[in-house]
């Protein structure tokens, strides 16, 4: 590219990229992104060069002469929230209680990158960063489902903290589980019960999930389960049993061992028939 095409970009992105770093707002910096990411599309297809060529003539982080202060990570990320959001409107509509725009953009990975798409929940990605929760807490949700599918061999957290809310809900379901096996005689009794257990598409799932977790023996199981339709309490639980083996195994050595697994996978799944339930109480019993 010309010194001169150069320039004429950098010209034409300058106002934007301005206002992107005075803006406070999260929405208005996400639209400023997005206004960013359409300029940097129409000069790729207007010169036809890669988006990494079209971002190292604007900005080369080992040149004595600095052509403008455009980063090749805010142009990357900018690219990428033009791609995401097919029309500007879209950001406020989807984005309408997000609270920190550094949350969002610990999430865009997650929506964008192909590494994370196959074994991400879009709406779950989106209903996490708009929630009420506190900004660590997402934060720290996000890093666990990057983890989840592809652990950094240097953690950033330690994997007490990685699984700390799955370690926790199925403590919780072990705990309510094993109190119903001691109050319930008949599956009608299951109607009001907890965690969607009256549920045998919930179940369904949860017992799949659990085998997957204890042995890679089951993994090819998981694949019954469409992502689009993974109940949201499941989803840490989920992305951790598609992920590699030696997050599995870590898994199993921080949270519940293969056996306490499959033993929450029997009671489970035997909450489906009279039989089962009647079958596993008198094998608890003794």
């Amino acid at each position: 590219m010309q010194i001169q095409t150069i320039v004429q970009i950098i010209d034409s992105l300058a106002p934007v990229n301005n206002s992107y770093r005075r803006e406070k707002n999260s929405i208005k910096k996400i639209e400023l992104m997005w206004k960013l990411g359409a300029i940097l599309n129409n000069n790729l297809q207007k010169y036809n060069v890669t988006l990494d060529e079209l971002l190292y003539s604007l900005y080369d982080p080992h040149s004595t002469i600095k052509r403008s202060n455009i980063t090749r990570s805010l142009g990357a990320y900018s690219y990428r929230v033009y791609n995401y959001f097919k029309q500007k409107n879209d950001i406020k509509r989807l984005l309408s209680n997000l609270k920190s725009y550094n949350v969002f953009i610990e999430a865009l990975p997650l929506l964008t990158n192909k590494k994370y798409i196959p074994y991400v929940n879009n709406d779950y990605i989106l209903s996490l960063i708009n929630s009420q929760d506190t900004t660590k807490n997402i934060d720290h949700k996000l890093n666990s489902i990057k983890q989840s599918i592809s652990p950094s061999r240097t953690l950033r957290i330690s994997p007490v903290l990685l699984y700390r809310e799955e370690k926790k809900y199925l403590n919780n379901i072990i705990i309510y589980v094993s109190s119903l096996y001691k109050t319930i005689n008949t599956l009608r009794e299951l109607e009001n019960s907890k965690y969607n257990l009256a549920s045998p598409e919930f179940r369904e799932q949860l017992v799949i999930i659990l085998m997957s977790l204890a042995s890679d023996t089951f993994t090819n199981k998981i694949n019954i389960i469409k992502k689009s339709q993974i109940y949201e309490d499941l989803n840490g639980l989920y992305m951790i049993s598609v992920s590699n083996t030696e997050n599995r195994a870590r898994f199993r050595k921080w949270v519940l061992s293969s056996n306490k697994l499959l033993w929450l996978a029997e009671a489970v799944h035997a909450l489906g028939s009279e039989n089962d339930l009647h079958f596993f109480k008198k094998k608890l019993e003794k």
